[in-house]
């Protein structure tokens, strides 16, 4: 009887479907646009030595405008937590270089680059044993690249730790090349040569 009456009165059957509302997908579509590339700022040192806090495409769009170079003195400073670069004239930019390849032009002796960074507050133990490591090096007959990092432009204990180092290394190597990079000086030591003539002091 029951069979009988379900046959003569079906009962309606109603099918549910997962519903997927416009305004959840326009929410997704909303996140996807919101992610936007990481955008990259840099202490920028302009041609008239003026700082300025620049996106690093705004220093890239500056430079090409005016036709000069945009070059990276640090890859990081911590005292403004950002990189920082540099525009400056396409004769300055060449004008290391050039330096720098005349007097490799003279010595093509020596063997690859080995690089060396300490910064202006390193202890004079340690100092020693990096100059000492710098020694070997050159023994060895190669070229090291050293980096004195300092906290501030023109800061009076980089110099003096350059000026000590260069005392100790006078017997052991020749500095072919002193530079100043924003708070940093830089130079090349090469094994020693008779009848070298002084390093030539470039600032940036």
């Amino acid at each position: 009887m029951i069979y009988n009456s379900l046959a003569k009165n079906p009962v309606p059957c109603t099918v549910t479907r997962p519903h997927f509302s416009s305004e959840s997908s326009s929410k997704v579509e909303e996140k996807q646009k919101s992610k936007k590339p990481i955008v990259e700022y840099v202490t920028l040192i302009d041609l008239d030595k003026k700082i300025k806090l620049v996106t690093l495409m705004e220093a890239t769009k500056l430079a090409t405008r005016r036709s000069l170079k945009l070059i990276k003195v640090k890859d990081f400073d911590p005292q403004r937590q950002t990189p920082i670069y540099k525009i400056i004239t396409s004769s300055e930019y060449l004008k290391e270089e050039i330096n720098l390849k005349k007097f490799k032009a003279k010595d093509t002796a020596w063997k690859a680059k080995k690089i060396m960074t300490f910064s202006n507050k390193i202890s004079d133990h340690d100092l020693s044993f990096k100059l000492r490591q710098i020694a070997k090096w050159l023994e060895k007959n190669y070229e090291v690249q050293i980096t004195i990092s300092g906290v501030e432009p023109k800061d009076p204990s980089t110099e003096e730790l350059f000026k000590k180092m260069e005392l100790i290394l006078k017997d052991t190597g020749r500095i072919i090349q002193k530079r100043h990079s924003g708070n940093d000086i830089k130079c090349q030591v090469i094994p020693p040569k008779q009848n070298t003539s002084k390093y030539k002091e470039i600032e940036y």
